[in-house]
């Protein structure tokens, strides 16, 4: 088998913390946008009406590519506008640091336990204590909700929860319907707008044409090209060279970049527990994801769930 080159291999991984850095921003950004004269509700209009137009000549060519329109409608809600007013609805109530915390954290354990009840996947014993880990941190996360944060707290750390159920639900989806990455995304951002930008322009209170126009510039182009697009980009690059094992070491990042990078965004300092909880829930995630078990093994995993 031949070797990758030592350049290939460095340009992978730094193709891999780009995407973490990324994802890791999702709510540093997205909370910086409620600072401003922008709703939950704008903020997604914004993200689906560029992603929306930039992709929608994807979906013209390829249509659904073979799934069926209840596929489709299942992978838009999962991961586009329904999991946005989720999340980002939550922001308003919870911090950024605990969406960074809860949204991947629960989206692991609920996928991972959908594959098992409904996939009839098995996973080894690592896996499993993995998931137990997650749990613990989460923990964490709930009780600093509960000691140290204000009373509406917990409505925006539930919206998470709920956030991570409906990627989960996307993630599961794509494995009973497989798509390719950017396909599946451009199916999302299409629908999502064909779904969402018709009753946001009827029934909300437009705020895209209020706000300041550098607001809607830096929310558009964040939230609809880089988050939506060239992290995804930038991780399937990461994955080719270096394989799913290793990959999703990546996907491990996030929840310790968000809470890193709402540092110098937003002013959240963490305390002690959620430094705590950042390294419980981390550790656990590379637990459930196999990459210990592939480590010791020196073998490939699948794709995690």
């Amino acid at each position: 088998m031949l070797v990758k080159p030592d350049r290939q291999i460095l340009l992978a991984v730094i193709y891999g913390i780009a995407a973490a850095v990324i994802w890791g921003l999702f709510p540093s950004v997205t909370r910086l946008g409620l600072t401003s004269q922008l709703s939950t509700y704008d903020i997604i209009a914004l993200r689906f009406i560029v992603a929306g137009v930039i992709l929608s000549p994807l979906v013209y060519r390829k249509r659904l590519g073979g799934i069926p329109w209840k596929a489709a409608l299942i992978l838009a809600s999962g991961a586009g506008f329904l999991y946005l007013l989720f999340v980002i609805g939550g922001l308003v109530y919870s911090s950024a640091g605990h969406m960074g915390i809860i949204t991947p954290s629960c989206m692991l354990l609920f996928s991972t336990t959908g594959s098992l009840l409904l996939l009839q996947t098995k996973l080894g014993n690592r896996r499993l204590f993995g998931i137990a880990i997650i749990v613990i941190g989460i923990a964490f996360i709930g009780w600093d909700s509960f000691s140290n944060s204000s009373g509406s707290f917990w409505i925006g750390d539930l919206m998470f929860i709920g956030g991570g159920f409906l990627w989960a639900c996307y993630t599961l989806a794509l494995k009973v319907w497989p798509l390719q990455p950017l396909h599946a995304t451009a199916i999302v951002s299409v629908i999502s707008s064909l779904l969402y930008l018709p009753a946001y322009f009827i029934f909300a209170d437009v705020g895209i044409f209020k706000a300041p126009v550098e607001d809607v510039i830096f929310q558009g182009f964040l939230q609809g090209i880089v988050i939506a697009i060239v992290a995804l980009l930038f991780y399937s690059k990461a994955v080719n060279t270096l394989g799913a094992a290793r990959g999703a070491v990546f996907g491990a990042l996030v929840p310790a970049t968000t809470i890193i990078l709402a540092i110098p965004m937003l002013g959240d300092i963490p305390n002690n527990i959620q430094i705590i909880g950042v390294i419980i829930v981390t550790t656990g995630m590379i637990f459930a994801l196999g990459l210990a078990e592939a480590t010791k093994t020196g073998r490939k995993v699948g794709n995690a769930p």
